[in-house]
């Protein structure tokens, strides 16, 4: 259950396992592996100039079906509820600036802004807290699903929890930030979207290699 009303804030949506229920990396590197195999081992290299290096690799060795990707629906009607009622709602992500645009496009108009990884700067875990504090100083209502976000939502002035398990969701409760929506069960879980996204490869490798 919810601790409060909505807020008027700007609602702040990760991306992996939040709004999708797999994580695009993943896709990312399972796609390549079957479309493009040497382009996979090739981008394993680029780990050797850190995490962001990395992704942008595997996202040009891969062309994966953003269409396709299992989404949160019930926090998906969330949002768009709260989009309708005049609220800001914006996707910042650890996923590259290009795979979070394509994501936001799937979308329409719900997000008004994204913010995705770019250069060295891999919005994630404090990371992403310090620059939530730079570019909305008057606080936000953030919407994570892991341990990670914990340090983003130790800066933000509410919380809405997407398939938190339950010791990450009594750590959210006892730093006593307000709330807004505890999205538990959502569509069966992460369970289901490994599921779906297990079809989903499954269902390309069968064109691909067919």
């Amino acid at each position: 259950m919810a601790d409060t009303q909505p807020s008027r804030l700007p609602l702040v949506v990760d991306l992996d396992d939040t709004l999708l229920l797999t994580d695009t990396l993943v896709e990312g590197i399972v796609d390549s592996l079957l479309r493009n195999p040497i382009g996979c081992i090739l981008a394993v290299f680029t780990l050797l100039r850190g995490r962001v290096a990395f992704k942008s690799a595997i996202f040009a060795a891969s062309e994966i079906d953003i269409d396709a990707l299992p989404v949160r629906h019930d926090l998906l009607d969330y949002l768009t509820a709260e989009k309708d009622a005049g609220r800001e709602i914006v996707l910042v992500t650890a996923t590259s600036q290009s795979i979070a645009d394509q994501v936001a496009a799937r979308f329409g108009g719900l997000f008004s802004q994204v913010h995705g990884t770019q250069k060295d700067a891999n919005l994630k875990g404090p990371r992403k807290a310090a620059y939530l504090e730079k570019l909305y100083p008057d606080g936000v209502v953030y919407a994570g699903d892991s341990s990670a976000d914990l340090a983003v939502w130790s800066k933000s002035d509410g919380a809405i929890l997407a398939g938190l398990n339950k010791d990450n969701r009594r750590a959210v409760r006892d730093m006593g930030i307000p709330v807004e929506e505890d999205f538990e069960k959502g569509n069966g879980g992460l369970r289901a979207g490994r599921k779906a996204w297990r079809r989903n490869q499954w269902s390309f490798g069968r064109r691909g290699w067919g």
